[in-house]
């Protein structure tokens, strides 16, 4: 006499199922795994878009310029926040003055945030010179400003706060975001954490997706290209 089958799974049916799951999860996590990414750049970008807005408004009541690098009592976004140009981030949470790719992808009182464009001894920019539609550094510290040191160019070229990271072994801070970069010397790098991108700030409120041949040689002094972007201030790992 026939005995009725089972409704169930044989052990190699079974087997043959997890094996197709297997490959399907194989060939759909990378793919997930690049909109991530492409999600959180998109993101990132967004933060520095409402940077470049409140950076626009302070220079507007400053008579055209950002605040210092670092001034000795606070940085650059702590200026910005305290001058209520944006508001108080919380620690631990998001914040549009952190990129939410890479460590530490939340607020923390301790600098790790994007980065202005650093040069030794040279930290506040200039960049509504209408008259000649430059940007110009002034000298740290110095009130009021000293004459134009450096000239940056149009304000659509002139690239000055980004993705960043600090690559010092031994450091507290070591491979998280960096409140400053310097584009001539490796240490406080620029990163391109967005699957080999990084994006920047102009200042003329634009924001920039741009690799390593972008930056590499480029966004120096206008007409001289000294203080251009040099390849080992680049750094290209992955996110962490």
């Amino acid at each position: 006499m026939r005995t009725k089958r089972e409704n169930a799974f044989t052990l190699v049916e079974l087997l043959v199922v997890i094996a197709i799951i297997a490959m399907l999860a194989a060939l759909l996590l990378p793919a997930l795994n690049r909109a991530r990414d492409r999600a959180k750049a998109v993101a990132c970008t967004s933060n520095l878009r409402q940077v470049g807005v409140a950076l626009l408004l302070y220079a507007d009541d400053f008579k055209g310029w950002t605040p210092l690098c670092n001034d000795g009592v606070a940085a650059w976004h702590q200026t910005l926040v305290s001058k209520k140009f944006l508001p108080a981030p919380t620690t631990g949470q998001g914040s549009v003055l952190v990129c939410p790719a890479h460590k530490p992808r939340t607020f923390s009182p301790s600098g790790y945030t994007y980065g202005m464009r650093y040069y030794y001894g040279y930290m506040g920019y200039q960049i509504n010179r209408l008259e000649v539609n430059n940007c110009s550094v002034e000298t740290s510290l110095n009130s009021p400003p000293l004459p134009p040191v450096i000239n940056w160019g149009p304000t659509h070229d002139f690239l000055i706060i980004g993705d960043s990271v600090l690559n010092f072994p031994g450091d507290a801070g070591d491979r998280f975001q960096r409140y400053f970069f310097v584009a001539y010397s490796p240490g406080n790098d620029v990163h391109l954490r967005h699957l080999r991108r990084g994006n920047f700030l102009f200042a003329d409120g634009r924001v920039a997706a741009l690799g390593r041949s972008d930056l590499v040689g480029n966004y120096g002094e206008y007409g001289t290209g000294w203080q251009s972007f040099v390849d080992a201030a680049i750094d290209e790992s992955s996110s962490e």
